[in-house]
């Protein structure tokens, strides 16, 4: 009986690798979704684990339960003995994946594979899917043979070199350096270049430009300050048209969104900046704080990135007042709750959210900032957005935004775990009174629901919302908050 508890005692760590192994992989169907298993069940099942034949059944399990406890890798809840963080199971499964060469090629190839899936919306389900596995894909690259022909250098450089998802396989190389991720100089060097090379590209200042700067920043922060010294100082910020924006784009935002995204650009290029030691960031931060044509949101939001004790105020006295675009009003509401912590502004979204004066891209993009602060009030009002509108859309500015709100509602009710989420995307993606565009951004969503990627990522506190990424405990610290602008050409009507 010693023998075999020495036995179990020793093999532990094995055991545990093991163990990790369903909560990275997920419920059948839905690989890729972490779930919660009692381990002491999953642990009784190992042979090596199995009972002598000659100590009672009670004896053993608490002696297999005390030993995982002792080992500070689990807490108990209501599922049982399970992993104290997603982490640490993704760390052991990574182990025990990393044993097996031709099982760490497949996984690899599984989320970081540039060949383009053809299935729709396949493609932003596999990034989706790398970012919501993003600790467990860190350490799969951790644990494959160092070496320039190893598989992870392979691979990443691959991946830097695709040109198949562009900027979002940059970002996340880039996202894993940030976390502590070894990642080959050759790798990271080819990485940094592309990044250098589209933040350098005046396309699209408010997607492509900052998005690439600030991923540089995590690569070389010596060649990102430059261009986010650029993008912090734009002299276009008040031009009629911002010049990297298409007429099209124009009209469906607003000018007035589009400059307020153009200043939000400018301040989070320049915080970046101060965040890297940067005195110049600060300089600037407070020029547009000071700066005439500031609009006041932009100011708060300035103010919210120097810590000013008077960045609450105004944020709150903006999303109060109803004669501010309801788009902005809940942005300032959304701002004041993540960045300051302050739970004043979920009253606030939640009247906007119900109130049918209110235009519906205004009441969705509430709801939504309700749901990514994790409250539940979003439920009815993302329900009755989501319900198809009687009779037929008088214009096609009419079609897009219905098109827009029902999939959007949709999608949210889907990062929420409503269990009708799938139905009515599924409603959505065969209705003809819904462009095709939305069509398939709700096939999308559903793929993202079978590989289990959509996830909710609510924004419950200060700290949570900081992160570009999901963080992993003592991987380094996330990046700030970028804006993100609408796609180009006629597919979005809201700002957020």
């Amino acid at each position: 009986m010693l023998g075999r508890a020495q036995e179990t005692v020793d093999r532990l760590f094995a055991l545990l690798s093991r163990l990790a192994a369903p909560h990275v992989e997920g419920p059948p169907g839905r690989p890729g979704a972490p779930h919660r298993t009692d381990v002491l069940t999953a642990l009784l099942g190992f042979p090596e684990a199995a009972r002598p034949a000659p100590m009672p059944e009670e004896t053993w399990h608490r002696f297999l339960a005390d030993l995982l406890r002792h080992s500070g890798l689990f807490t108990q809840d209501e599922a049982g003995l399970t992993f104290l963080h997603q982490t640490l199971a993704d760390y052991f499964a990574a182990q025990a994946v990393a044993a097996a060469p031709r099982r760490l090629r497949g996984e690899l190839r599984r989320f970081l594979g540039t060949r383009r899936p053809e299935r729709p919306g396949s493609l932003r389900a596999r990034l989706d899917l790398r970012t919501a596995r993003m600790s467990y894909v860190g350490f799969l690259l951790d644990a494959a043979p160092a070496g320039p022909a190893g598989p992870a250098a392979r691979t990443l450089h691959r991946l830097a070199g695709a040109g198949d998802a562009g900027l979002p396989d940059l970002e996340f190389i880039a996202a894993q350096a940030r976390l502590g991720t070894r990642i080959p100089p050759d790798a990271a060097e080819r990485t940094a270049s592309a990044l250098a090379a589209l933040a350098a590209t005046r396309q699209n200042l408010f997607r492509d430009e900052l998005h690439a700067a600030v991923a540089l920043a995590d690569l070389d922060e010596e060649r990102a300050r430059d261009l986010l010294l650029r993008i912090a100082r734009d002299e276009n910020a008040r031009s009629p048209v911002p010049p990297l924006v298409s007429r099209s784009q124009a009209g469906l935002v607003g000018l007035r969104m589009l400059r307020l995204y153009n200043d939000i650009a400018r301040i989070q290029a320049a915080f970046r900046l101060a965040a890297g030691g940067d005195g110049r960031g600060v300089k600037l931060l407070l020029e547009l704080v000071h700066a005439d044509g500031t609009p006041p949101i932009a100011r708060a939001h300035a103010l919210a990135q120097l810590g000013h004790a008077g960045a609450g105020e105004l944020l709150l006295s903006l999303a109060k007042d109803p004669g501010f675009d309801g788009t902005g009003r809940a942005l300032a509401a959304r701002l004041l709750a993540v960045r300051l912590g302050d739970r004043r502004p979920h009253r606030i979204l939640a009247d906007m959210a119900r109130d049918k004066a209110l235009d519906p891209v205004s009441r969705v993009n509430a709801a939504h900032s309700l749901a990514r602060l994790g409250d539940t009030r979003a439920v009815p009002v993302l329900t009755e957005l989501v319900r198809p509108v009687r009779g037929p859309a008088s214009t096609p500015r009419e079609l897009l935004v219905r098109s827009f709100v029902r999939v959007k509602a949709a999608r949210l009710l889907a990062e929420l775990g409503h269990p009708r989420a799938p139905r009515l995307l599924v409603g959505l993606s065969q209705d003809e009174d819904v462009l095709s565009f939305y069509r398939r951004r709700a096939k999308a969503v559903l793929v993202m629901i079978h590989q289990g990627t959509v996830r909710s990522g609510y924004e419950s506190s200060p700290s949570c919302c900081a992160a570009g990424t999901p963080p992993r405990p003592g991987r380094g610290s996330p990046g700030p908050v970028i804006p993100r602008m609408p796609p180009t050409g006629p597919r979005s009507p809201g700002a957020q």
